[in-house]
């Protein structure tokens, strides 16, 4: 089966690269790249929806780009097989005053301070030394307004109600050890009849984790045909 994945935040795929290539060996896999300018999820699905296939395929989310498969997987596109999320929620991952959203845009997202307590908030024990130098060389190309952009729409979701229109067979990966997504928030997916798979791990599982992420992808595929 061809497996589309798509991106978290930073959209460009990089931090899955480790995943793509664990999947790669046994599936064909394509990573999307998301534009720049790509902010909200009603854009990003109109962007996305014409680059879909239209054989067989399944979507593997990343984080961010969780409700994203969401919206898409509800209208039922010709071809979708199968949906997997990693890391990912179905509404805000923390419950954050509104006016939150409008601060984002104000902090300074990609000082080397915040760089570096990202490491214990995505990767833990788990990432590499290198892992804030590398994260900074990921995030510093992006515009800004970008990232504050995408994060408010983090904070906004919601397609909890969604997921049960979801008629494709359905997984969550989440991470034992994920400091932005707290683990209760897999009892949305689990009410909504979705499989829901813990891999040990931090936020950034595909990154981290990839073998992990991938022997629990291809047994789930295996069971779903």
């Amino acid at each position: 089966m061809r497996l589309i994945v798509l991106p978290g935040l930073d959209g460009t795929g990089v931090l899955s690269a480790p995943l793509c290539d664990q999947l790669a060996g046994s599936l064909d896999v394509e990573a999307i790249r998301y534009p720049h300018d790509l902010v909200s999820y009603e854009d990003a699905a109109r962007w996305l929806k014409p680059r879909l296939p239209t054989s067989d395929y399944g979507i593997v989310a990343e984080s961010f780009s969780g409700p994203l498969a969401v919206m898409l997987a509800k209208e039922r596109p010709a071809g979708l097989k199968a949906l997997v999320l990693v890391a990912s929620f179905a509404r805000s991952p923390r419950p954050v005053p509104p006016f939150f959203a409008a601060i984002l845009y104000l902090l300074p997202i990609r000082s080397v301070l915040l760089i570096w307590l990202s490491r214990w908030l995505l990767v833990g024990k788990w990432g590499k030394r290198s892992f804030p130098q590398d994260f900074a060389s990921v995030i510093r190309p992006l515009p800004r307004r970008t990232l504050a952009g995408r994060l408010r729409e983090v904070l906004r979701v919601n397609v909890v109600e969604t997921l049960q229109d979801v008629a494709v067979p359905g997984l969550l990966v989440a991470a034992s050890a994920d400091a932005l997504v707290p683990t209760r928030r897999a009892e949305d997916f689990r009410a909504a009849g979705w499989n829901v798979v813990t891999v040990e791990g931090p936020h950034f599982l595909n990154l981290t984790r990839p073998h992990e992420v991938a022997d629990a992808i291809k047994a789930f595929l295996a069971a779903s045909q």
